[in-house]
């Protein structure tokens, strides 16, 4: 419980410097955004329509639409199940895939300045951040109050739309690893969670616009990068995984029973 407080926070820290930088906007002079400054003499009947807000980062405008689309795959996998009457259990299932985004949020600063995120440090309540950027790297390190440090390393590749994240606690080894990766289909991706109890959990998924695949399985360690080569039954290779493609919804359950049924 107190990890996902963490990272709660943590997302709410990000978040507030986005919309602080979303909230400069372009400078041209106007008073007010979306219009444009009248000349001398004349009648002001133009109004041009503000532009939507951006990030100013490729790294988290990659990282936004990415995240859409998996939101909107596994929101359509929830509602097929529902629909089709399986257990609810399910359903929790479909949420751990979504749920491992909060300890993502770094991805939300990637690009930005040292300036801007060290100026949040009141909001972490006594917190201590460090943050490095190089090139395409960016390292974040953040120590609580109570001496506990999370390090983050996040390395964003623009021309092959491919992000890849670890996290760790104390200078220990990496306990999460997570990446995604543009295809020729839509998107490759897996997340590699270690709880620290002998137990580690991977997750593979697939994304063809409004379709794909999800995974699970186990692992004994982190696995090898993603190339952007995987074909569409990536996930597939997991002991459980489940698919939606158009009304067709497959899949294999945690005992290895066969699912195939239509959405109504």
């Amino acid at each position: 419980m107190k990890r996902v407080v963490w990272f709660l926070i943590a997302f709410v820290i990000a978040g507030s410097l986005l919309v602080g930088c979303a909230a400069r906007g372009p400078s041209n002079g106007s008073s007010e955004p979306g219009k444009t400054e009248s000349e001398p003499g004349k009648t002001e009947t133009e109004t041009v329509k503000p532009e939507e807000p951006s990030s100013g980062s490729s790294a988290v405008d990659s990282f936004e639409v990415y995240t859409q689309a998996k939101s909107q795959f596994v929101e359509r996998l929830m509602d097929a199940f529902a629909a089709d009457g399986n257990p609810v259990v399910y359903t929790l299932n479909f949420l751990s895939i979504s749920m491992v985004d909060l300890s993502m949020w770094p991805a939300l600063i990637l690009g930005l300045e040292e300036s801007q995120v060290l100026a949040s440090q009141f909001l972490t309540t006594g917190a201590d951040i460090r943050y490095a950027k190089d090139g395409n790297r960016t390292v974040l390190s953040v120590t609580d109050s109570d001496g506990r440090e999370v390090t983050t390393t996040s390395v964003y590749h623009e021309n092959e739309d491919w992000y890849t994240y670890t996290a760790s606690e104390d200078g220990g080894p990496v306990t999460f690893y997570a990446e995604y990766r543009k295809t020729s289909y839509g998107y490759v991706a897996q997340y590699f969670v270690d709880h620290q109890d002998g137990s580690a959990n991977h997750y593979l998924l697939t994304l063809e616009g409004e379709d794909g695949t999800v995974g699970y399985t186990t692992a004994s360690g982190i696995p090898s990068p993603l190339t952007g080569k995987e074909t569409t039954d990536f996930a597939k290779a997991a002991e459980e995984w489940y698919s939606i493609h158009g009304k067709a919804v497959t899949g294999r359950d945690p005992d290895g029973n066969a699912l195939s049924f239509t959405i109504p």
